[in-house]
């Protein structure tokens, strides 16, 4: 396989049972170490995880990610809260729990918080990030694709995560991929 590859292995079930068909619970930790070798080998180099997926960010931490390009996503922003003290408090506790000084991506999982009144101040934490060199592509992750271009007509974002698969193919069919592809945003 290419060394340029286009996948990226997601990490949810490495630190909680997930999924529909899910039978066998979480992957072990000698599991999750043959699969991101395997994987290695094969020229994937991306890992996408998120605070939100139990102990998954700590799991691979203890493993190592040596030459792994790593995405997280910060989870839903308490409404009554100083942002700039919260942000920063989980954003250290992502490179903590990985291990890591940077990370390749950092995504929201509440898109809709940079359409509030606290949009500027989020999205201004995040340019601070990247600016300083921990992070290189911020974005969004979201299942709600009728809210997402006013977020990238408003922001400069380079990543969105959302969901596409032969029964969902609502971001070909209503021209949202065409838009971010024109756009140079990395569609996950």
């Amino acid at each position: 396989m290419s060394k340029n590859n286009k996948f990226i292995i997601g990490t949810a079930q490495f630190g909680m049972k997930y999924g529909i068909s899910n039978t066998n619970g979480q992957v072990s930790k000698e599991e999750i170490l043959k699969i991101i070798t395997f994987a290695q080998n094969m020229g994937v180099n991306k890992l996408d995880t998120a605070m939100s997926y139990g102990f998954a960010e700590n799991i691979l931490g203890e493993i190592g990610l040596k030459n792994w390009k790593v995405i997280s996503k910060i989870p839903k922003i308490p409404d009554e809260i100083n942002f700039e003290s919260w942000f920063s408090s989980k954003f250290n506790k992502i490179l903590n729990n990985l291990r890591q000084e940077k990370l390749y991506g950092l995504m929201l999982h509440d898109p809709n918080i940079l359409l509030s009144k606290k949009g500027d101040t989020v999205y201004n934490s995040l340019i601070s990030a990247k600016k300083s060199g921990h992070i290189a592509k911020i974005g969004i992750s979201s299942h709600n694709l009728e809210d997402i271009k006013p977020i990238f007509e408003r922001y400069n974002l380079d990543i969105i995560q959302v969901p596409i698969n032969i029964f969902d193919r609502r971001i070909i069919t209503n021209g949202l991929l065409e838009y971010f592809l024109k756009n140079k945003i990395e569609v996950h």
